[in-house]
């Protein structure tokens, strides 16, 4: 089982290393739920070997990637190993394969063989799903098979693994998964005894073939626990089909998947997402199965011809066609919540800009230590108002105040400039940019106003102000720009100013 390090220094990374173990930095998952940190896939991990220092790299899944593992010097290691804050260095015992020319040791490969043939006779049906070398919270399960509405896991032990890591590999499948099965090796079944097994997990022994010591028990799994691995390509894919689709962002979709859709839906729809993403992989590992290419059945994703970290969009699933909704579904949920806040909010006359100006509405947030996320997402800014009524309500003269207050601060510097000089006033919606412009006008002040709806990288110039000393601009996209020396700058809502 892998130990944390809080902190490294060159000579204990030495000493570990020199002694036989693996230096890892791992990334750390945190569940949403619950907030409990574990460890994720590997970064890196760093070993001693043959008196040297070996350095191996891995992607984003956790596997290896053969240009990024090479040989470091001893004063590179610390370099390697430097964390950010969502990762962590542990240590583990090094695993030393026992080179043999004895036939009769059961190796991992041939182990994974007779794995795979005994799943594959258990999961038989066209539409089922087995791949192996699938990440599980901190942990790497051997093999994962998906049936009807099931998931199997096996874990496998062969002649020359150790078990130091499997209480926690068992401790994270059974979060995953209904059935869960040890595949260990004849020599080795009396060392799980001492460990913390639930009686519902299944024991195979391995040996020539495989045989079944105890059946494992079929276990209720909330698959919601894969909720967490649904990738932004796949949010997207999800919107497909609807009227509209195309303005929503992944942080709408993950709003109304999470808000809309009971329990037992968002279940069903994640099991059959995951599913579906190694569909692919699956039938490419059983057809070289049936060619006889065994090897290459149990190989690595590379080998079989996946790349599992450029995903195929075809497997994706949609809302629309998994529950079979109707094209204006994303519109008219829209629509609801939308009418809804605006029956909370009757008679608010600046409810419409807090819902359009995402910077007000943020300080406005932060002063009343509302929490938020900083997406701009159209549906969490609707159930920011929905979900944090009754403040916003109580402070309803308070957020008016600060309104009126900065709209008055903007127009009383616009009507102080004097000729020669030139003012921007920056807001980030058209209601806030009338509010001002409706202000000068009442002051009978000149004013020029623009609106920036696309990428503007680039320097305001005085010719932009067409003869006017003012402008206001509407800068919806918030894109960074530069301003001439002489132009002085106000931004609307300025967090100094709230």
């Amino acid at each position: 089982m892998a130990t944390e390090i809080n902190s490294i220094t060159l000579n204990k990374a030495l000493e570990l290393l020199k002694s036989g173990y693996v230096l890892s930095k791992k990334n750390i998952r945190i569940d949403g739920k619950t907030g409990e940190k574990t460890h994720g896939v590997n970064v890196c991990q760093i070993l001693h070997k043959d008196d040297e220092f070996c350095f191996m790299g891995f992607d984003s899944f956790g596997n290896k990637i053969k240009n990024r593992c090479h040989v470091i010097k001893e004063d590179e290691i610390l370099s390697n190993l430097n964390t950010y804050s969502r990762e962590i260095i542990t240590y583990h015992k090094q695993r030393i394969s026992k080179k043999t020319n004895d036939k009769s040791i059961v190796d991992e490969e041939t182990a994974k063989i007779l794995v795979y043939d005994w799943l594959l006779k258990k999961y038989k049906n066209v539409d089922d799903v087995i791949v192996p070398e699938i990440t599980l919270g901190s942990r790497r399960a051997d093999y994962m098979a998906f049936g009807k509405k099931e998931i199997c896991v096996v874990e496998i032990k062969s002649e020359v693994d150790t078990i130091e890591r499997l209480q926690e590999q068992i401790n994270q499948y059974i979060k995953y998964a209904n059935l869960v099965y040890i595949a260990i090796h004849k020599n080795k079944i009396a060392s799980i005894d001492s460990l913390d097994i639930p009686d519902f997990v299944g024991i195979i022994k391995i040996d020539k073939k495989l045989s079944i010591v105890k059946k494992a028990k079929k276990q209720k799994v909330d698959f919601g626990v894969f909720r967490g691995f649904v990738s932004y390509q796949e949010f997207l894919v999800m919107r497909s089909g609807f009227k509209g689709s195309s303005t929503i962002e992944k942080m709408d979709m993950e709003v109304i998947f999470d808000s809309f859709f009971s329990d037992k839906q968002k279940n069903d729809f994640l099991f059959e997402l995951m599913k579906n993403r190694h569909k692919s992989e699956s039938k490419k590992r059983m057809d070289a199965q049936k060619s006889g290419d065994i090897k290459r059945a149990v190989g690595n994703a590379k080998g079989v011809g996946v790349d599992r970290l450029s995903q195929n969009v075809a497997t994706f699933l949609s809302l629309k066609s998994f529950f079979d909704l109707d094209e204006k579904f994303i519109y008219d949920y829209l629509e609801t919540l939308d009418n809804k806040v605006t029956k909370i909010y009757s008679g608010w006359k600046y409810l419409e800009l807090l819902k359009n100006d995402w910077i007000l509405l943020l300080n406005v947030l932060k002063k009343f230590n509302i929490p938020y996320r900083s997406d701009n997402s159209k549906i969490l800014k609707l159930f920011i108002f929905i979900d944090n009524s009754k403040i916003l309500l109580e402070q309803k003269q308070a957020i008016e105040y600060i309104i009126d207050s900065n709209i008055q601060e903007a127009v009383f510097r616009a009507s102080a400039i004097k000729n020669g000089n030139y003012l921007l006033i920056e807001t980030r919606s058209k209601e806030a940019q009338k509010l001002i412009i409706d202000k000068l006008l009442e002051s009978q002040t000149k004013y020029e106003s623009s609106v920036m709806t696309s990428g503007f990288y680039g320097v305001i110039k005085t010719s932009m102000f067409n003869e006017e000393n003012i402008l206001i601009l509407n800068n919806k996209i918030r894109k960074f720009f530069h301003l001439e020396k002489e132009i002085e700058k106000i931004e609307l809502w300025d967090r100094k100013l709230i």
